[in-house]
């Protein structure tokens, strides 16, 4: 769906965690990183995936972070808080 150039498509990333996903994105809030948890209306997506859809999964956008250094921002966020 979307664009066909991949250019300009808008990369999005969920993942699957043990821990609350909404907790995470709190976490990771607190650290400047915008992220979120929760089902994202892709039950069926999800339940395809193995994953229970009231757990959720962490979603990052990485049409927020697009230069080097703001990734590695998230990266450094996401091994603090996991």
């Amino acid at each position: 769906m979307g664009p066909s150039n991949a250019s300009k498509k808008a990369p999005i990333v969920a993942v699957a965690l043990k821990e609350s996903p909404e907790a995470v994105a709190g976490k990771l809030s607190k650290h400047g990183i915008m992220a979120g948890g929760g089902d994202f209306y892709a039950v069926r997506c999800i339940k395809a995936q193995g994953i229970d859809p009231t757990h959720g999964v962490l979603r990052l956008s990485f049409v927020h972070y697009t230069n080097e250094s703001e990734i590695d921002k998230l990266i450094t966020a996401l091994d603090n808080v996991l």
